[in-house]
């Protein structure tokens, strides 16, 4: 595994899977990153927003839940299952059954 990883490292190279369960694709770094930033400039689906605190808003979220009356295995799995990190973008490669 580490000599794969070291192998497309040092090619610049990136393993996708790809859509449809057609399998896994093998890019060029700098196309993924191009194809990226190109999706992320159509600005009728994306806009850049000021980083939230995730904290504050995981917060919030749990205080919903004594004003709801949940059942507290409810905060407990949320909490569990929520993490103070930032979500990633991702572009998946579309791939053709007959190229």
């Amino acid at each position: 595994m580490r000599t794969a990883q070291s192998f497309l490292q040092l090619r610049m190279l990136l393993i996708k899977l790809t859509d449809k369960n057609l399998g896994i694709a093998c890019l060029l770094q700098d196309w993924y990153l191009a194809e990226c930033v190109k999706h992320l400039q159509f600005k009728n689906y994306f806009k850049y927003e000021d980083v939230p605190d995730t904290t504050e808003l995981l917060e919030d979220v749990l205080g919903k839940f004594d004003e709801l009356k949940l059942p507290e295995k409810f905060r407990k799995f949320v909490h569990a299952k929520t993490k103070s990190q930032y979500l990633q973008f991702h572009v998946i490669p579309k791939v053709h059954k007959n190229p």
